[in-house]
């Protein structure tokens, strides 16, 4: 997939989001129902993405249809092995600021911050994790792109100003993460480490 291929994508995915939230308008307006609503169409673009520039792309799993699991929205899996990277998603008003989020989101944050490979999305701006360190922040869609009062052809223009080869960079370095091998007793200790924390936060959280 070409450059103009992700931003045709990111056109569709945007026009769809417009049009879902202006047939929705009693749950559609900020907040979870809001973040439900335009899941499904995150879903679908990272995946038509992934397709289109990778020879043999990973499984994406729609963890965001099963409710308690206490991992991410959207996992990257190879065939028959666990899960190495993730994307978490939050509804476009909520700010990556993590530094400022308190509750359920400060506690969610800490959890995943034991995840080797992730991501924080609010479906314009994405924040790539490794553990608890963020190493690049994408902005990969105007906010006005989203918002239902804005015109089809005004988003589009507003979308071809931007430059996509960082967003398509950013889903293949989830896309392609490396397993987790540890190559010595001390890389071995602090991998269970990290995952007895998420597992610990997980069993607390429920």
């Amino acid at each position: 997939m070409t450059a103009d291929g992700v931003r045709h994508a990111l056109v569709l995915f945007a026009r769809e989001a417009r049009q879902d939230r202006r047939a929705n308008v009693a749950t559609a307006g900020e907040g979870t129902a809001l973040e439900l609503l335009l899941t499904p169409l995150f879903f679908t673009l990272v995946e038509s993405i992934m397709q289109g520039r990778l020879s043999a792309p990973p499984r994406l799993l729609p963890e965001y249809k099963k409710p308690g699991l206490g991992r991410p929205d959207l996992a990257f899996a190879r065939e028959q092995q666990p899960a190495r990277s993730f994307i978490e998603l939050k509804e476009p008003g909520k700010a990556l600021d993590t530094g400022r989020w308190r509750g359920h989101d400060a506690d969610q944050f800490r959890r995943f911050c034991e995840l080797p490979a992730w991501g924080l999305c609010n479906f314009h701006t994405l924040h790539l994790y490794r553990r608890g360190e963020l190493q690049e922040q994408v902005i990969f869609l105007p906010t006005a792109a989203l918002d239902p009062a804005t015109a089809d052809a005004a988003a589009e223009r507003l979308i071809g100003r931007l430059d996509t080869a960082a967003f398509a960079q950013a889903i293949e370095t989830l896309a392609l993460a490396p397993p987790m091998v540890p190559r010595t007793a001390e890389e071995m200790a602090l991998n269970l480490a990290h995952a007895a924390r998420l597992v610990r936060e997980v069993v607390l959280g429920q």
